[in-house]
C-alpha cells in the first residue's frame, strides 16, 4: 500500500488538498499527528481485510445453520470490539 510511505505533501497532492488539510484531518480523527493517523488507519484497514477474508471463508446467509452462526459470532464480536477500541483511543 503506497499510503504507508506517503508524506503529508504526497497525500495532499493525490487527494487534491493541502498538507495542512491532511494534518487537520489526522487530528480530527483523534490521532496525535499524521504518523499516528497512518498507524491507526493501517490497523483499521488490516482489521477490515481480516474480517472480509473471514466472511469470505465462512459467509453467513439465510441458509446458515445455528451452529455456523454460533461459530462465526465470536469472530464478529472480536472485530467489532477491536474496531471500537481503535475509534475511541
Amino acid at each position: 500500500m503506497k499510503f504507508k510511505h506517503m508524506s503529508t505533501e504526497e497525500l495532499a497532492k493525490v487527494t487534491y488538498s493541502s498538507p495542512a488539510t491532511i494534518v487537520r484531518l489526522s487530528k480530527k480523527t483523534g490521532a496525535k499527528n499524521y504518523n499516528h493517523f497512518k498507524i491507526l488507519f493501517l490497523e483499521e484497514y488490516l482489521e477490515t481485510e481480516k474480517l472480509d477474508e473471514l466472511l469470505e471463508a465462512e459467509p453467513l446467509n439465510k441458509k446458515s445453520s445455528i451452529t455456523e452462526i454460533m461459530h462465526m459470532l465470536p469472530n464478529l464480536y472480536e472485530h467489532v470490539l477491536k474496531k471500537n477500541k481503535v475509534l475511541y483511543r
